[in-house]
């Protein structure tokens, strides 16, 4: 069996590990075998444009197809049924512009419905430019729907022969103060996720989990991940952007990429300059990646901070 097939067959096991008896998430029809293309059913709160109004819809249908470069090629995802929404066209869903062949086709799905709820939007950089202005102006309407759509650890398994990553003895912590009492699911997730990795031998088995992080952090998903912890305002959704820089930055720890653990510190540092916690792990990372300028500055800014 080839390797794109062997994925394809993981996926599908997964598929079905995560939604067999899912309440809200329902597989209604596969091609191929191993299926290659999944059509979707989801019961939840959505948007459509209906005789020039915006109304909301309780049922949407989705299709995602794993072309032959997947799983280096990003699946390719629409919409069956109208929606309303600023990062779905009708021959589109946005799914990112980080996607990782190490990320579980269940979690894709799961993202889906959390667009569907804008839980997760962009308005940066929108295939439908009037739901953008829409969402804009209606901030605290979103999102349409809170609903918990996260999926198992055990539907997240990557693919066989996926190459291990390297894992910490002790699980990450987030020191900053800052995340405190906020609402910030994904900091106890993660950090129940790497906890895990201590009695976990195959180390491979966090990488999807990991690279779903990454994949809705990263970049110009960072923004749509702010936005995603509603009900917020702007001004509080760009107020956690340095947390999720930060997050990304443990991740790529766990990772071993040590310069793009730098250039997330950077990152939640250039937006919050009062950001310690952040500094402090800047002067130890590029001072374990033998930028002895770079841990300086970081150092020195600390002391201007009294820290």
């Amino acid at each position: 069996m080839s390797v794109r097939l062997r994925r394809l067959a993981a996926d599908h096991a997964a598929m079905q590990r995560a939604f067999a008896a899912h309440p809200i998430i329902r597989v209604t029809e596969t091609e191929g075998d191993p299926p290659e293309r999944y059509r979707v059913e989801y019961k939840l709160k959505g948007l459509a444009m209906q005789d020039g109004r915006v109304v909301t819809k309780m049922t949407h249908h989705a299709e995602v197809y794993l072309p032959l470069g997947y799983p280096r090629q990003a699946p390719q995802c629409r919409m069956l049924s109208p929606i309303y929404h600023p990062n779905i066209a009708p021959h589109a869903i946005c799914i990112g512009d980080h996607w990782s062949a190490g990320e579980s086709l269940a979690a894709l799905v799961a993202r889906i419905g959390e667009l569907i709820t804008y839980q997760s939007y962009n308005v940066k950089s929108p295939l439908n430019g009037d739901a953008a202005r829409w969402a804009e102006q209606n901030v605290s309407r979103l999102p349409i729907q809170t609903v918990d759509l996260t999926v198992p650890p055990e539907a997240l398994r990557p693919p066989p022969g996926s190459a291990p990553i390297a894992v910490p003895a002790v699980p990450v912590k987030f020191p900053s103060s800052r995340v405190e009492g906020a609402p910030f699911p994904l900091r106890a997730w993660l950090d129940a996720v790497l906890a895990e990795t201590r009695t976990d031998p195959d180390a491979a088995a966090v990488a999807g989990v990991v690279a779903t992080v990454v994949s809705r952090l990263e970049g110009g998903a960072v923004q749509e991940a702010a936005q995603g912890f509603a009900p917020v305002s702007r001004s509080t959704a760009v107020g956690r952007l340095p947390q999720l820089h930060f997050l990304v930055a443990q991740v790529r720890g766990v990772q071993g990429m040590a310069d793009k653990q730098i250039a997330a510190l950077e990152m939640a540092v250039k937006i919050d300059e009062t950001y310690v916690a952040a500094w402090r792990q800047l002067a130890a990372a590029a001072e374990a990646a033998g930028d002895a300028a770079k841990a300086a500055g970081a150092r020195a800014h600390l002391a201007r901070l009294g820290s």
